[in-house]
C-alpha cells in the first residue's frame, strides 16, 4: 500500500488492527471499513517490510 496515497479507510482499518493478527481477523475488521477482502490481502502484501512483518502463514505482527 503506497501510505501517502491511501484512502481513509485504509488508514482506519490499519489503526483498528491489532498488533499481531491472523489474515482471518484482518479481513473482520476491514468490513468494518467497507474493504473487500482483495483490497485487504493488497494491503497486506504491500505493508510486508515497512508495517508489518509475517510470522508464518496468515499470521503477521505490525512493525513499529
Amino acid at each position: 500500500m503506497d501510505f501517502h496515497n491511501a484512502s481513509k479507510a485504509k488508514y482506519d482499518f490499519f489503526d483498528k488492527l491489532p498488533d499481531d493478527f491472523t489474515r482471518q481477523q484482518a479481513i473482520e475488521i476491514g468490513k468494518t471499513v467497507n474493504l473487500s477482502d482483495r483490497t485487504i490481502d493488497g494491503i497486506l502484501k504491500n505493508a510486508l517490510g515497512i508495517k508489518l512483518e509475517k510470522l508464518k502463514a496468515g499470521h503477521y505482527r505490525k512493525i513499529n
